[in-house]
């Protein structure tokens, strides 16, 4: 299926150390927030639709796009790639930019060719990648143009409420998330107010989880859609 989140809201969602099932993790890094535990390295996610069969959940045909996330061995990330199941071919993807502190203060979009394409300059932010507001802008630096911006609420190292907007300043999405006891996300509601576009809540339910405690297979449901996936992570940790 095609994505339904914006730009902005995407990103958030990609923006701890701790291997114990039942400590969540509570550093000030991108690990936190995607509530991974041990050193993660990189994650490989890949969807499938789903069926219901006999009362079971079945996944079926593959997504067509499937993403990498790299990490650095502190736990903050780096790159996230997008790219065609069929082909292995590139999609889309972001570079994270940090200052000397380790503070994340740009995310550059980046095309099928590897080119920057957009970048959300960061502007507030809760500790080093907890984003509070960023700008957003199409182009490269030296000729860009501004989009829009997004603001957004965290609470222990985690994102709770997210809100875009055009440039003009006119509310695109309002989106809230829920979180379940282990750590991760288990409801997505978005409230979107651009003309055309459905209002969705996105239901995770989490079938399988690793020795380190990160979930393998997630059921995901969208209320109203008849669209249901089963998402799987692949991952891999430093030594």
């Amino acid at each position: 299926m095609r994505r339904i989140l914006s730009l902005g809201c995407f990103l958030t969602l990609v923006l701890a150390v701790s291997c114990g099932s039942g400590d969540l993790p509570n550093e000030d890094n991108s690990w936190t927030g995607a509530n991974l535990r041990g050193k993660v390295k990189s994650v490989t996610e890949v969807g499938f639709q789903a069926t219901k069969q006999n009362g079971e959940w079945i996944k079926g045909q593959r997504n067509q796009i499937y993403s990498v996330k790299n990490y650095t061995t502190e736990g903050f990330i780096t790159s996230e790639r997008s790219y065609y199941s069929d082909t292995n071919e590139l999609s889309s993807g972001f570079d994270y930019v940090y200052d000397d502190d380790g503070n994340v203060i740009r995310v550059n979009a980046i095309d099928p060719e590897g080119n920057v394409s957009g970048f959300s300059n960061v502007e507030e932010r809760d500790g080093k990648v907890g984003i509070r507001y960023y700008s957003d802008f199409f182009g490269n630096e030296a000729n860009s143009m501004a989009t829009g911006s997004t603001e957004m609420n965290w609470k222990n190292h985690r994102l709770v409420e997210s809100r875009a907007y055009q440039i003009t300043g006119e509310l695109t999405s309002h989106v809230k998330y829920e979180y379940d006891s282990h750590g991760d996300m288990s409801k997505t509601i978005i409230d979107n107010y651009s003309q055309g576009q459905r209002d969705v809540t996105i239901n995770s339910t989490y079938l399988e989880f690793d020795e380190q405690s990160n979930w393998l297979r997630q059921l995901k449901e969208y209320e109203g859609f008849p669209v249901t996936e089963i998402v799987e992570r692949r991952y891999e940790y430093y030594q």
